[in-house]
């Protein structure tokens, strides 16, 4: 019996040692080289980076001929300011192309929230994105990101399945792999459940976690917003920051208090550093029937929302960023005339 043991134990130290020698640690910058030459190749003038939201609120075609510019659309579900960061570090500011304009889509007080979204799940997109070193994802994210490697053995188990199901359906229905994964993504969308249930899911996960959360500038200090700035103006892009409209600003009140000062101080630390911000939780174009699940937009949302964000794209003149601070009104997503 006692050999048994043995043999088990020394069976699950050999599995755990394989997994974090020869799968967890090589995910680190496995994607950086592929997401350059897709950038790289789109050679655009406005790349746009965010979350799902601006996934399902950006036609990045429609866009493209509103703007009559090259527009480059780099999305990860669930990322964060960490994944915004190392987008813009290691991806676009080291790609063999020269955007004139970064544009990143926000909500809240997630631009100064440097852990949110970066342990379990979130984990593996992060680590994708990063370097060898990484002196600063690595101050301000001590742990969750690389210390335990079980915590993404769950998420590495679900993409084996999913290449698995995959890989049998492309066989069974006899399309490309490609195909079939598009498919999939259809069937299991979120737009397929129930809009209710997932509205109030996002809600109760993205939930402040107390007042300390809206104090920008105790926060900017571990935030990744000023090294985003610094490396977007080493490279000659304007920073653009897009604050998304949420389902909750509908209602009267729906914003916090709090966090009207801490939108306040973001704005005048942006001007003060030569970014912009488009502010679209007051525009009254984008209402009830334009959203989907959670604060995501609709197909009709997404075209309402391209146009207000093509409009206010096009006012912004990349040679002269200090002519937009004296004009605070031209960049807020209010109504149309």
């Amino acid at each position: 019996m006692r050999d048994w043991i043995y043999h088990i134990v020394f069976g699950l130290m050999s599995a755990a040692i394989l997994y974090f020698g020869f799968v967890y640690k090589q995910t680190a910058g496995s994607e950086i080289t592929s997401r350059k030459h897709q950038l790289e190749k789109a050679k655009p003038k406005v790349v746009l980076i965010g979350d799902s939201t601006l996934r399902a609120g950006v036609d990045e075609q429609a866009l493209q001929q509103l703007l009559g510019q090259e527009t480059f659309k780099a999305s990860n579900n669930g990322s964060a300011s960490a994944w915004w960061y190392l987008y813009v570090k290691n991806v676009l500011c080291q790609a063999d192309c020269q955007p004139e304009i970064a544009v990143i889509f926000f909500r809240d007080h997630y631009l100064t929230d440097p852990a949110f979204r970066t342990d379990g799940e979130y984990a593996k997109p992060i680590r994708v994105l990063c370097c060898e070193n990484e002196p600063h994802i690595q101050a301000v994210l001590s742990s969750g990101l690389w210390d335990s490697p079980f915590n993404t053995i769950p998420q590495e188990a679900k993409s084996m399945w999913e290449q698995r199901v995959l890989k049998t359906a492309a066989h069974l229905v006899r399309v490309n792999k490609d195909r079939a994964k598009e498919h999939l993504r259809m069937m299991f969308d979120e737009s397929k459940m129930a809009d209710a249930g997932i509205t109030a899911k996002q809600l109760a996960s993205e939930q402040a976690k107390d007042e300390s959360d809206f104090d920008f500038r105790a926060n900017l200090v571990y935030s990744f917003l000023p090294a985003m700035i610094q490396e977007l103006k080493a490279k000659k892009i304007q920073p653009v920051f897009v604050r998304m409209k949420r389902r909750r600003d509908l209602e009267l009140g729906g914003q916090p208090e709090l966090l009207k000062v801490y939108i306040a101080d973001l704005t005048k630390y942006l001007e003060e550093n030569d970014a912009i911000l488009i502010d679209f939780t007051d525009a009254s174009d984008i209402r009830l029937e334009h959203f989907g699940p959670g604060d995501h937009l609709n197909e009709q949302g997404k075209q309402v929302f391209t146009g207000l964000l093509a409009e206010r794209l096009r006012g912004i003149d990349v040679n002269s960023p200090q002519s937009h601070r004296n004009s605070p009104q031209r960049h807020r997503g209010t109504e149309r005339k």
